[in-house]
C-alpha cells in the first residue's frame, strides 16, 4: 500500500484532528472488513447500506467495506481469535450485542469510540448518540462501541378483541397485574380447548431485565453498575424479581395464558393471541402479517408493577459495531468512516425504516423522510417515545453467560406457571443458579 495512502488515513485517526476533514485520494483502495450477524431482510438492509457506503463515501475517499456474515454469535468467534492473539484474522469492524463487552473492551487492541470522535472526513458528535445508547455501550467509563440496530419491548395488543369484550383500547393495562385482568376478560374457550389466548409471553433474560429495570427510577440488575464496571458478581434485584414472579403467577391463573411461543408473530397477526410482548423492531413484521389477517392492533409501553412510581422505561435491545487495530493505520480510518456513516442521521433514517430499528441518532427524527415515517406508522412512534424517554442507567446486564442466563429464567417461570414453584421459589431458584453461574465464570476469567 502506498505511504500517501497510509500518512493520510493515519491523520484521520488522530482524535485531536477537528478541523479540517481528511480528503483520501490514492491509486490503490483500501478494503476493509465488516462481520455481521444480520440475517433475512435485515440482512438485505445491511448489505444494502455497505454497498451503498461503498458507492458514495467510500468510492470518494477511496475505501471500501467487505461485508462477511458470520452467524449469530460474533462474540465467541472474536474471543477465540483474541486468546489465539491471532490478530490477523480479526474484522476490522464487527457487530456485536452489549453481553460481548467485556470481551471487546477489556481487549488491548480494541479502539474505542470514545477516542475517535472528531477525527475522519465526517462531523458526528457524542451529542449526537441517544444518551441512554451510549451507556448501553460503555464500558469501565468509556464508550466502547458505536450504538447501532436498537430496539424496545413494547406490548401488542389486538384492538378488536378489546372493543369486543368492552376493555377500552384507548386505555390499555399499564401494569402486569392489569395484564392479569385483561387476559381473563380476552380469554376464549371451547370447553377446555382454548381458542384465543388473553396473554402470550415467555418470560426469559431480556423479559426480566426490561420488567426489573422499569421498577422505580431504573432497577439493575447485578451489581458492578449492571457489569459495565467490571464483572457481575450477584443479583441485586430480589424484590424486583418478587414482584414480577408474583404478578406472573396471577396471569397464569386466568386459565388463558400461553407462557411459550410458537410462532409469536403469526399468532398475534391472525388474533389466536390477543396481546403479547414482543420487541419494537416486530412492527414491520406485523404490518404486513395483519395486511392479510385484517386484525386491528396496537401497541402501548411495557408493563409496571405500580404505575404511579415505576418510571424506568425499558432496556435498550440490539447491537453495535466495534472496531479494532490491526496495526495498519489506512484500516482504522476507513472503518472509523464507516461506523461514522452507519451512525449518521440520514443512514441511519433509511435502515430504520428498512428494519424497523429505531435510530440512535437525535437528528434522525428532523429529516422530512423519517417525519413522514413515523407518521404513517403511529406504533413507531409510540416505540420512539418510550425508546427515548428510558432512563441511561436501565440497561441490559453485561453477561457473557447470558445464555444460562435464560434459561435459568424461563425455566423458573415455567415451573411458576405450572404449579411447581412459588413466586418466592422461582427468585430464589433464579438467583441461586445466575450467582453460581457469575461465581464459575468470574473464577476462570479474572
Amino acid at each position: 500500500m502506498k505511504k500517501i495512502v497510509s500518512a493520510v488515513l493515519t491523520a484521520a485517526m488522530t482524535a485531536s484532528l477537528m478541523a479540517a476533514p481528511v480528503s483520501v485520494h490514492a491509486d490503490e483502495v483500501v478494503t476493509f472488513d465488516v462481520w455481521h450477524s444480520m440475517e433475512g431482510s435485515n440482512g438485505e438492509a445491511f448489505e444494502a447500506m455497505v454497498s451503498n457506503f461503498n458507492d458514495t463515501v467510500g468510492k470518494e475517499l477511496g475505501i471500501q467495506a467487505n461485508s462477511v456474515f458470520q452467524g449469530s454469535d460474533t462474540a465467541s468467534k472474536l474471543k477465540t481469535l483474541i486468546q489465539a492473539e491471532d490478530t490477523e484474522n480479526m474484522p476490522d469492524v464487527c457487530l456485536v450485542y452489549g453481553a460481548s463487552l467485556p470481551v471487546v473492551g477489556d481487549y488491548e487492541n480494541t479502539v474505542p469510540v470514545d477516542d475517535m470522535y472528531g477525527a475522519g472526513t465526517a462531523t458526528l458528535a457524542k451529542e449526537d448518540i441517544l444518551p441512554a445508547t451510549v451507556q448501553t455501550y460503555t464500558y469501565k467509563g468509556k464508550q466502547i462501541c458505536m450504538p447501532f440496530n436498537s430496539s424496545t419491548l413494547l406490548l401488542y395488543y389486538n384492538v378488536d378483541a378489546f372493543n369486543e369484550v368492552g376493555l377500552d383500547p384507548e386505555n390499555p393495562p399499564k401494569t402486569l397485574d392489569e395484564i392479569a385482568d385483561a387476559c381473563e376478560k380476552l380469554t376464549v374457550k371451547d370447553g377446555d380447548n382454548v381458542t384465543r389466548y388473553g396473554f402470550n409471553a415467555e418470560l426469559d433474560r431480556y423479559e426480566m431485565v426490561n420488567l426489573v429495570g422499569n421498577q422505580g427510577d431504573g432497577t439493575p440488575f447485578g451489581d458492578n453498575n449492571n457489569g459495565r464496571d467490571g464483572l457481575i458478581t450477584e443479583v441485586t434485584c430480589r424484590d424486583q424479581m418478587l414482584n414480577v414472579f408474583t404478578s406472573w403467577q396471577k396471569i397464569a391463573e386466568t386459565g388463558g395464558f400461553k407462557y411459550n411461543y410458537d410462532n409469536q408473530n403469526e399468532e398475534f397477526a391472525t388474533g389466536a393471541n390477543a396481546m403479547t410482548l414482543m420487541s419494537s423492531a416486530r412492527i414491520a413484521s406485523v404490518t404486513n402479517l395483519t395486511k392479510d389477517s385484517g386484525v386491528n392492533w396496537n401497541v402501548t409501553t411495557i408493563p409496571g408493577i405500580d404505575s404511579s412510581t415505576d418510571k424506568g422505561g425499558a432496556a435498550i435491545g440490539g447491537a453495535s459495531l466495534c472496531m479494532f487495530d490491526k496495526g495498519d493505520d489506512a484500516k482504522k480510518a476507513a472503518a472509523w468512516e464507516f461506523i461514522q456513516y452507519a451512525a449518521s442521521a440520514e443512514t441511519q433514517s433509511t435502515w430504520c425504516q428498512a428494519t424497523g430499528y429505531l435510530p440512535i441518532n437525535v437528528n434522525t427524527e428532523k429529516l422530512d423522510d423519517y417525519s413522514a415515517y413515523i407518521k404513517e406508522n403511529p406504533a413507531v412512534q409510540t416505540a420512539l417515545t418510550q425508546f427515548e424517554a428510558t432512563k441511561p442507567n436501565v440497561q441490559e446486564p453485561v453477561l457473557m453467560m447470558q445464555g444460562s442466563v435464560d434459561t435459568a429464567i424461563k425455566d423458573a417461570a415455567v415451573y411458576l406457571c405450572e404449579g411447581d414453584l412459588s413466586p418466592e421459589e422461582a427468585t430464589d431458584y433464579v438467583i441461586d443458579e445466575c450467582n453460581k453461574l457469575f461465581d464459575e465464570y468470574n473464577r476462570a476469567n479474572q
